[in-house]
């Protein structure tokens, strides 16, 4: 091979390596932009189901699953740009979110409003089992959170049960009123059979019931 041969293959296996490295970042380049697009967006899912949530529900051990699992995105979108203003703005959030009190976040739960509840749960639900694939929870701690979350619909269920039966009562609609107590306390039955919830919801009921059969006595 001639020197100008040997001159000319080199440059061209210099321009080729060249020009594969620069592909080569670019395509890095642009997994890195899609590893933190999609991480944030995941990050703003969250918040988003987070914000329907029923207030009762956000009890802390759920707060800190839910928290640990939003900074492991977190930690992910950071491998990227570690001082994105919006990633440091998340870490304080998320922080804040595990420290506060159960009912400083969330919706409250009043009427209709438990079909939105329920539709925030079936979200969660999702979300939980899109972390356990990409193994960001274990399966003993979504087990854990998916009782929990059974458990905060059970007292959420109660709860509305209870207060329908007090309006319908403060109306003096006592019929509606003890109903509304015997669904209760079908709900109740899950916190066992010594529970306070169920002994409060048994003693009304008996007085609601007795003043009931009395009023029909004395139309006889």
């Amino acid at each position: 091979m001639q020197p100008w041969e040997l001159v000319a293959v080199t440059s061209t296996a210099v321009g080729g390596l060249a020009l594969a490295g620069r592909y080569g970042l670019r395509a890095w380049g642009l997994h890195q932009l899609r590893i933190l697009a999609r991480e944030s967006l995941a990050l703003q899912r969250w918040w988003s189901v987070i914000a329907e949530l029923p207030a009762e529900l956000l009890t802390q051990p759920l707060r800190c699953t839910l928290g640990r699992i939003m900074y492991q995105r977190l930690k992910r979108a950071r491998r990227v740009q570690p001082d994105h203003p919006f990633l440091r703005a998340q870490l304080l959030q998320i922080a804040r979110f595990i420290g506060r009190t159960p009912r400083d976040d969330g919706r409250r739960l009043t009427g209709a409003a438990r079909e939105d509840a329920i539709a925030a749960l079936t979200d969660l639900y999702r979300l939980l089992g899109e972390s356990a694939a990409e193994n960001l929870i274990t399966e003993a701690d979504l087990v854990r959170c998916e009782a929990s979350m059974s458990q905060a619909l059970t007292k959420l269920e109660f709860t509305h049960y209870r207060q329908a039966a007090l309006q319908a009562e403060f109306l003096r609609r006592t019929p509606q009123a003890i109903e509304y107590l015997r669904s209760a306390l079908r709900t109740a039955q899950n916190f066992g059979q010594d529970s306070r919830e169920r002994r409060e919801i048994e003693a009304r009921l008996r007085v609601l019931e007795s003043a009931g059969q009395g009023a029909v006595g004395v139309v006889s």
